[in-house]
């Protein structure tokens, strides 16, 4: 049954690249990518918070500065500025 654009129920759903399941199954590589990128920058984040509870100031900033890369790289702006307040935070 077509919607109000005209376009058929279901259509642009399998092997529609800009959904991110094209025919090589590339989009969902993309996706995943994305995905360990965030959960590795939300992880260095964590550390730096332990280094920095710890009193281990250089190795919190070494960790904090690989998260915002990381957090940057993947794109996820809320994360960017999280990380970007915890290290104004590093006394």
């Amino acid at each position: 049954m077509p919607d109000a654009g005209g376009a058929e129920a279901g259509a642009g759903r399998q092997g529609d690249p800009d959904v991110g399941g094209g025919a090589s199954g590339e989009g969902g590589d993309v996706v995943a990518a994305v995905a360990v990128e965030v959960a590795t920058a939300r992880a260095a984040e964590f550390v730096g918070w332990l280094y920095r509870d710890a009193g281990l100031l250089p190795a919190a900033s070494y960790w904090q500065d690989r998260a915002e890369q990381w957090a940057q790289e993947a794109g996820d702006l809320p994360l960017q500025g999280y990380i970007l307040l915890k290290k104004s935070q590093l006394v």
